[in-house]
């Protein structure tokens, strides 16, 4: 039985063998259940001090898991939510942060549901540029562009993500880079930041 609470940032996590107070490095209410199922895990597999477990949570990051960068002036939060529920778990990060009006950069891959995905996060949008990613099952950005439409959300379909990021970074921001790890990582590389 694991156990797990947070307060003001820090998460205290207790299992019937101990207890350990975590402050995650990852962005996001989902990152308290992370840290107690890592906990309870590492309890069972390896005996491990608390305090490493805490130190390895304190230090952990995944390159575009909620990344937030400043490009020109213009933030972007970049996260690689490609499905409904991640999509979920972003908009309660981003209503957490207090970020609305975001201009969205939208590319997914093939078989995911864009419809899902995009009326999780829309209550957050202000419109989305949908783009095709590098990648050989990349979802047609024209079907984003229909998901979008049936939940009356502005779109605008690009044929490449440096053409959809020059329109997003016209808007003034902030603009939020989601759909595909793929496409965090093809946006990382266009701006250099990789």
């Amino acid at each position: 039985e694991i156990e797990y609470a947070v307060e003001n940032g820090v998460v205290r996590v207790c299992t019937p063998l101990d207890e350990v107070r975590v402050q995650p490095s990852l962005h996001g209410e989902i990152q308290a259940h992370n840290v107690a199922l890592a906990f309870a895990a590492m309890q069972r597999s390896l005996p491990t001090e608390p305090q490493a477990l805490a130190q390895g949570a304190l230090h952990a990051y995944v390159p575009g898991r909620f990344e937030e960068v400043e490009v020109e002036g213009v933030k972007l939060v970049l996260d690689g939510a490609h499905n409904s529920e991640a999509a979920r778990v972003l908009a309660e990060t981003l209503a957490a942060d207090r970020l609305e009006g975001l201009v969205a950069i939208v590319g997914m891959t093939d078989g995911h549901d864009p419809l899902g995905f995009i009326r999780a996060i829309a209550p957050r949008l202000r419109t989305i540029h949908a783009v095709p990613i590098d990648y050989h099952r990349s979802q047609r950005p024209e079907a984003i562009a229909a998901a979008a439409g049936e939940l009356g959300v502005a779109c605008r379909v690009h044929e490449t993500v440096p053409e959809a990021l020059r329109a997003a970074q016209a808007s003034g921001g902030p603009i939020l880079v989601t759909g595909s790890f793929y496409l965090v990582g093809e946006v990382l590389r266009h701006l250099k930041l990789r």
